[in-house]
C-alpha cells in the first residue's frame, strides 16, 4: 500500500476528532472533483468576478473583485478611496457576500 493509499484508508476507517474549526487537508482530486460538479451545476458565484463599475479598475483585476481575496486599496488622500469602496459593501451584501472595510 503506498502512503496514499494509506492515509486514505485511514481517513475512511478511523474517526478522528479536530477542533471546531479545523478540517483535515483536502486531496487535489476531491478539490478538482468538487470544482468540476460546480461548474457542471452551474454554480460559478464563487468563481466569476463581480465588477466594480469601473471599467478600468474591472479590466486591471481581471473583470472585477474576486471571491475570498483581499483587496488593498490605498493611495494619496482625498483621491476617492472611500467614495469608490463604501458603495461595495452593501452591494455585495444584497448578493450575499461579505465585505469589511476598515479605514485608518
Amino acid at each position: 500500500m503506498t502512503l496514499t493509499q494509506q492515509r486514505l484508508y485511514r481517513r475512511q476507517h478511523i474517526e478522528l476528532a479536530l477542533p471546531t474549526g479545523l478540517a483535515f487537508p483536502r486531496s487535489m482530486q476531491e478539490i478538482c472533483g468538487e470544482f468540476e460538479t460546480q461548474i457542471r451545476q452551474g454554480r460559478l458565484d464563487g468563481y466569476l468576478p463581480t465588477p466594480t463599475g469601473f471599467s478600468q479598475l474591472d479590466e486591471w483585476l481581471g473583470g472585477g473583485l474576486q471571491a475570498y481575496n483581499l483587496m488593498l486599496v490605498g493611495g494619496p488622500q482625498n483621491v476617492g478611496k472611500t467614495v469608490w469602496a463604501l458603495p461595495g459593501g452593501p452591494q455585495r451584501g444584497r448578493r450575499g457576500r461579505g465585505c469589511l472595510s476598515v479605514g485608518v
